[in-house]
């Protein structure tokens, strides 16, 4: 097989996830957004007899505003495998990585997702730390654990090529 049509092979698989992912992904995303976690929230608020915190659907993530510390705190609740892991999911496509990377940041982003919707739906019940704790691994941990593994998987395929 030639070097051209190898790399001309990966680029079709890379515009394939890109399609996968705008078209079945997104709206996936979006459904667990708006079906599971969205309703689940409002019928506790609901329940409560008065309204702690407000919901806001925004495509694909909701806004919750709550009260922490004399103030209305609001954060973003989505679930994962947004633009970093498809980032990284390209990244990994077009360094040709095993089987085996693929597995663990798909594992990854359904354990944080099964984390930050377990904690939402605690958190329902007014232990606002929850909340906090889901924006942290929303905005920081998952994009920053995201691309840090595309970039030890670069590392370790370059160290490998000179050992």
């Amino acid at each position: 097989m030639n070097l051209l049509s190898f790399r001309s092979g990966r680029l079709v698989v890379c515009i394939m996830l890109f399609i996968f992912y705008l078209y079945a992904w997104r709206p996936a995303r979006k459904y667990i957004t708006q079906n599971i976690v969205y309703p689940r929230l409002k019928a506790a608020q609901n329940s409560m007899g008065h309204r702690p915190y407000k919901i806001k659907r925004d495509g694909v993530s909701l806004r919750l505003t709550f009260p922490w510390r004399h103030y209305q705190k609001t954060i973003q609740y989505r679930p994962q495998g947004g633009f970093f892991f498809l980032l990284a999911m390209l990244t990994l496509l077009v360094i040709f990585a095993k089987p085996l990377w693929y597995l663990l940041l798909v594992g990854f982003h359904i354990a944080a997702t099964l984390t930050t919707t377990g904690l939402m739906i605690l958190s329902k019940q007014g232990w606002y730390p929850g909340f906090l704790i889901v924006d942290w691994i929303v905005s920081y941990l998952v994009p920053v654990l995201t691309l840090a593994m595309a970039i030890l998987f670069i590392v370790k395929q370059k160290d490998r090529r000179q050992g």
